[in-house]
């Protein structure tokens, strides 16, 4: 995986450093149903929107979506990504048959909760 480490919680700035030298993130993810500050101020920083469970992941379902990742911190925050992911997938492939030209766009809007193609 490019990007993969473990930064300490107690440094917003350093882990914004790090995403953005990655790009730019449409969504932040967590594994618990109710999103840590520390969770909420990395999203506010790039005014995008905090994916958070209905319920709290169970290290088994983690385990199971990332039994490769030894590292439990890795392996929470991509288990974390991969479930909003999933939520989100089948809108974005209906997405991107039918407005490929807009795909990327739309997207965007669909995660920051917008109505996507009415107007086309």
């Amino acid at each position: 995986m490019v990007g993969v480490g473990v930064v300490k919680q107690n440094n917003a700035n350093q882990v914004v450093s790090i995403i953005s030298s990655l790009g730019v993130p449409l969504l932040v993810a967590c594994d618990v149903a109710k999103p840590p500050s520390f969770v909420r101020s990395i999203a506010a920083k790039f005014n995008v929107k905090v994916y958070s469970p209905s319920r709290n992941m169970s290290q088994e379902s983690k385990h199971l979506m990332a039994k490769e990742i030894l590292n439990h911190h890795i392996r929470d925050a991509y288990a974390a990504a991969l479930k909003a992911y999933r939520k989100y997938s089948n809108r974005f492939r209906h997405i991107n048959k039918k407005y490929p030209e807009k795909a990327e766009e739309y997207k965007r809007m669909v995660l920051e909760g917008l109505p996507v193609g009415k107007y086309d």
